[in-house]
């Protein structure tokens, strides 16, 4: 089962545009790829625990919003430029 924190984080909007942005870009693979387009759709409460474990595993454990170089916060809304630059925050990867 998802602990409660998870199953809100799918109601922020940005949170979902990330997961969509990730799914674009082929950023997942299968089956994490199929599970977070349920949870995009609104049907994280229909996942199988199986399911739910995966999703945890890969993605909500996967995606932190920390930059790995200074620790400062990275809002979901700036999440896939930062995966994208190696989990850096703008300011770390603009002096890399």
């Amino acid at each position: 089962m998802l602990s409660k924190n998870i199953i809100a984080l799918t109601y922020d909007n940005d949170y979902i545009k990330f997961l969509q942005e990730i799914i674009k870009h082929e950023v997942l693979l299968d089956p994490a790829r199929g599970i977070t387009k349920m949870v995009i759709a609104g049907r994280i409460n229909q996942l199988s625990e199986k399911q739910a474990r995966v999703y945890k595993r890969y993605v909500y454990d996967r995606f932190k919003q920390q930059c790995d170089n200074c620790g400062v916060f990275i809002p979901w809304c700036d999440m896939f430029n930062a995966v994208a630059s190696g989990n850096l925050c703008e300011k770390c990867f603009n002096n890399s």
